[in-house]
């Protein structure tokens, strides 16, 4: 039962129950499932803009046999797995030459064009990240595996340096919480009209003040075309 309007499909929420063996249960595992009988729906939403519910009645634990088919379980995956994930999707949804010579903005470690280059093997990622450590002098100090193709500049719009060279026949720009570098990955796609994937992170309101939370806007400022809300 919920006491709002009905959940969406496979919709992400936040649950607040009360008393400290039930906090427990919830705290115990990552991959349990719970059966919750009675939810109320809180007036703020949670910082993701997530619906957020009171737990009013608890079922307890739910049972995998409890469902039809098992296929129908979706467990999120842990966030270490995140590179994984999205590479999956990547994989998934774009045609893979499209892929094949695939822009990876503030890689970091590489995670993200390894996991790729696993699914893809024609695929040669190009990480373009200002911090890594390449294994040039110190390679137990290295952050960035050597098969791929790494570049230590900022990526930024308009292109600069290295960033240019690094963007000649390229098919695709991805980025993975790229943080301050989520404008120019998309700018740089928009301007060559390129495919491009971006899983946006943090905000850095302060760097940032034209960066606004989407649940946050005024919607009447919105449809006035405001672009501050």
């Amino acid at each position: 039962v919920v006491k709002s309007s009905e959940l969406e499909e496979n919709e992400l929420i936040d649950v607040v129950c009360e008393g400290e063996n039930l906090v427990n249960v919830f705290a115990a595992g990552t991959n349990s499932m719970h059966e919750l009988l009675t939810l109320e729906e809180e007036a703020e939403r949670n910082r993701l803009g997530h619906r957020t519910f009171k737990l009013l009645k608890y079922g307890g634990e739910y049972q995998k046999e409890n469902f039809q088919k098992e296929n129908e379980i979706k467990v999120m995956r842990p966030k270490v797995e995140r590179a994984q994930v999205f590479a999956e999707f990547l994989a998934k949804t774009f045609d893979h030459t499209i892929l094949e010579r695939v822009i990876d903005v503030a890689g970091g470690r590489g995670d993200l064009s390894m996991a790729l280059k696993q699914r893809i093997p024609r695929c040669k990622p190009i990480v373009i990240e200002p911090l890594a450590r390449l294994p040039s002098v110190h390679e137990e100090e290295a952050t960035i595996d050597v098969s791929i193709q790494t570049i230590r500049t900022y990526f930024e719009f308009p292109l600069r340096g290295e960033a240019i060279k690094a963007m000649t026949n390229a098919t695709a720009i991805i980025a993975l919480h790229p943080d301050e570098a989520t404008e120019a990955a998309v700018c740089v796609a928009a301007q060559r009209r390129l495919p491009f994937a971006v899983v946006p992170c943090c905000v850095f309101p302060n760097r940032f003040i034209f960066r606004r939370q989407f649940w946050l806007c005024d919607p009447n400022a919105h449809k006035k075309k405001s672009k501050d809300a």
